[in-house]
């Protein structure tokens, strides 16, 4: 990837949904709306977020993500994209299941694990992260700096991944980052330990 024309950009994974509370794997068919703490997630995020200025703010077409990034320019005042390029990873069979039981199965600790080794049925992790790359770079060209991505668990894995940025685990729902790149590297704020 060529050196980009920015060097600041940001993340938040959506807003909490009734599966995430229980730690259920959303089925990639299943478009399903953040509950109740979800929406209040949100609401806190934007009011957090609201010293920033985006030049836009580009989501996942899932409706739990643009129900996050609409709550969060109904503060902002920025423009909201849908760029599919951001939708959440297709895990196949793991639709449904628990995250924990997954990662118990293969040997991990769930609360440190980022991602497992996928079934055979997801879609593969190098598709995930060209199609993030390239959603990336399309967003990277357009809107210069100070954009907000809001996507997913799965999305912010491929991020780092294709950003070379060694990330311990997923992000809390609705928890906003900053990535900074600093000579010639990517670094990754918790914007939530800050504001």
């Amino acid at each position: 990837m060529t050196k980009p024309k920015f060097d600041n950009f940001f993340f938040i994974r959506h807003g909490r949904t009734a599966w995430n509370a229980v730690d259920r794997i959303i089925p990639l068919q299943n478009d399903m709306a953040l509950d109740d703490s979800g929406f209040q997630q949100a609401a806190y995020a934007a009011d957090k977020l609201s010293c920033f200025h985006f030049s836009a703010i580009i989501t996942s077409p899932l409706l739990r993500a643009r129900q996050t990034a609409d709550i969060i320019a109904s503060k902002s005042g920025s423009p909201v994209v849908i760029d599919k390029g951001f939708i959440e990873a297709d895990l196949g069979s793991w639709g449904g299941k628990l995250f924990t039981d997954i990662c118990i199965k293969q040997g991990l600790d769930p609360l440190g694990a980022i991602a497992p080794d996928y079934p055979s049925d997801a879609e593969p992790k190098h598709v995930i992260e060209q199609r993030v790359l390239n959603a990336f770079i399309s967003c990277s060209e357009k809107y210069i700096k100070d954009f907000l991505i809001v996507a997913h668990g799965g999305t912010f894995s491929a991020l780092n991944s294709v950003l070379n940025i060694k990330a311990r685990q997923l992000p809390k729902n609705a928890t906003p980052f900053k990535f900074n790149l600093i000579n010639g590297s990517w670094v990754v704020e918790n914007l939530a330990e800050q504001l």
